[in-house]
């Protein structure tokens, strides 16, 4: 088993592979998708089988769903990014629908258009989860345990 003795700083460890200002390539921005993705499986498995040790106190519970709270919350500006890129890859003539050589180029404007919608629907489906999981983080933070064992 894995045990740390020095609490690790998740800023540090992203700025590490990830540096905010870059450099930006598809390479790096792959890997930080996938990155996204491991570290909610990782959270699956924590709260799942390992419920008892990696959340032992609603104050842990409650510290990860703020951080899951901010992580969506910053969803919004991602999904708005992806939006504009929707509009500038329907404005590249070189752009074609896979699924639909011979419709040409408007197959892909439309497929394009389709995505942007799609990803407008994620937006607001993410700002109703931003506002449960403040609700959740609300109602957790006033819980406490008698035991003593709590930070």
């Amino acid at each position: 088993m894995n045990r740390r003795t020095e609490p690790l700083d998740p800023e540090t460890i992203v700025g590490q592979h990830f540096p905010l200002h870059g450099p930006y390539n598809e390479d790096l921005t792959y890997a930080a998708g996938g990155t996204l993705y491991e570290t909610v499986r990782y959270f699956n498995y924590a709260t799942g089988q390992g419920a008892q040790t990696a959340l032992p106190y609603a104050s842990t519970a409650s510290h990860l769903v703020s951080n899951i709270h901010g992580a969506v919350a910053m969803l919004d500006q991602t999904f708005r990014q992806f939006e504009q890129r929707c509009v500038d890859f329907a404005g590249d003539p070189t752009l074609y629908d896979a699924t639909n050589r011979r419709g040409g180029h408007q197959a892909a404007v439309n497929r394009a258009s389709s995505a942007h919608a799609a990803l407008e629907e994620a937006q607001q489906h993410a700002a109703r989860l931003v506002a449960a999981l403040a609700r959740a983080h609300s109602d957790l933070n006033a819980l406490g345990h008698s035991d003593g064992g709590e930070a």
